[in-house]
């Protein structure tokens, strides 16, 4: 069987249905003067390394100064929690120049001189507010883009307003952290204002959620709207994601409430992180790697490693967009940009009802590399052994 093959660049193409493991394309270059060719082509994503940053790329004089964690974006700046020995900090990463712009370690407030006090556990940017959650039982609020100190909740006292926030989101004017005993506590942003510094309240608090238990061993959360209106939030000791429902939380609601749905997604690991893109989702856990899940929750592949760097230990993966991924590396203390990209393939073999079998195959940089084998269900490069 002969065919032609065409590389498409990153996912930027809306003129394609990725959701199709084939399609039959009519191919027109120029008025029909005749009737063309018909023929059958498949789709595959694949993972590649687009830059890698460690200690140097922030500005650091060693290795250990650097430790980045929890991500978060708007625009061109990307935030990093760094929790290495340079002290607790975010710091403001300029994309398109590659360059640290600032380290945020203090701030001054009402004339004193404030700081993180633990590691950082969550960013958030939410409208003209950036909300970053450390260990020590506090959710700082910071304006965007000018970084001015807004106000705190909680005061450090884990007993108090914030039970050492381990993920935090925010929805319709509300923040909700995930405590350290796997409950969900809800603030009302109106609340967050210099006046009640260190004063807000819980607006509401809702129960564990099914099989939860406490994360004493301070593995990273993580929690997003799906994009319809629920929120997912990882439940490490649980080996699941949680589904809630922000709806519930009204007025009537009563302290302790379970705001859960019952559409809890149990994994066969611990989750920490997740990313969603409009194809895949992808999360990271105890098995230190990538694990890639279809929206229908189906495991259509696991990443050990890519073209460019192999995890160690994976705390966190950050959704820029569908093809930019940001991945921290805990034990090499570096964050790797990940790309995905789309491709057609027009010249195969067919090995079974789901595997083709790829001739050759032009990469991001030009280059063809050598046999491949896709699954065209699943639209993942799938290993070898798996097929032989």
């Amino acid at each position: 069987m002969k065919r032609t093959f065409k590389y498409i660049l990153p996912i930027i193409c809306t003129l394609w249905c990725a959701g199709c493991s084939e399609e039959n394309i009519n191919e027109v270059d120029g008025p029909v003067t005749e009737p063309q060719e018909n023929y059958t082509s498949y789709w595959y994503y694949s993972h590649e390394v687009l830059e890698t940053f460690t200690f140097e790329a922030m500005g650091l004089a060693e290795s250990k100064e650097f430790n980045p964690y929890v991500v978060a974006h708007r625009g061109d700046t990307l935030f990093i929690a760094n929790i290495g020995t340079a002290g607790n900090s975010l710091i403001l990463f300029d994309k398109k120049s590659n360059r640290s712009m600032r380290t945020l370690k203090t701030w001054t407030f009402n004339g004193q001189e404030k700081s993180f006090g633990s590691n950082i556990n969550a960013i958030v940017s939410a409208g003209n507010r950036l909300y970053v959650a450390e260990v020590g039982s506090r959710i700082h609020a910071f304006s965007l883009p000018q970084m001015e100190y807004i106000s705190c909740i909680g005061n450090g006292n884990w007993w108090d307003a914030v039970f050492q926030a381990q993920a935090v989101t925010v929805k319709d004017g509300l923040i909700f952290a995930r405590d350290k005993d796997g409950k969900v506590s809800i603030y009302k942003e109106s609340d967050v204002t210099p006046e009640k510094y260190q004063g807000v309240r819980r607006y509401k608090q809702s129960s564990k959620g099914p099989g939860n238990a406490d994360n004493n061993g301070f593995a990273a959360h993580y929690m997003q709207e799906d994009g319809n209106g629920r929120i997912l939030l990882t439940a490490y000791e649980a080996s699941s994601i949680r589904v809630l429902d922000p709806s519930k939380v009204t007025d009537e609601m009563k302290g302790g409430e379970s705001i859960d749905l019952d559409e809890t997604w149990v994994l066969p690991f611990k989750p920490k992180s997740f990313a969603l893109t409009d194809n895949y989702i992808y999360v990271t856990g105890s098995n230190d790697s990538i694990t890639v899940f279809n929206h229908d929750r189906e495991r259509v592949k696991v990443l050990k490693a890519i073209p460019g760097f192999t995890f160690t230990r994976v705390d966190h993966i950050y959704r820029e967009s569908d093809e930019v991924l940001w991945v921290s590396d805990y034990n090499t203390r570096t964050l790797v940009k990940m790309g995905v990209f789309k491709a057609e393939i027009r010249e195969y073999e067919t090995v079974d009802e789901n595997i083709v079998k790829v001739q050759a195959a032009r990469t991001r940089s030009g280059e063809v590399e050598g046999e491949l084998y896709v699954n065209v269900r699943t639209h993942q490069i799938v290993d070898p052994a798996e097929v032989e």
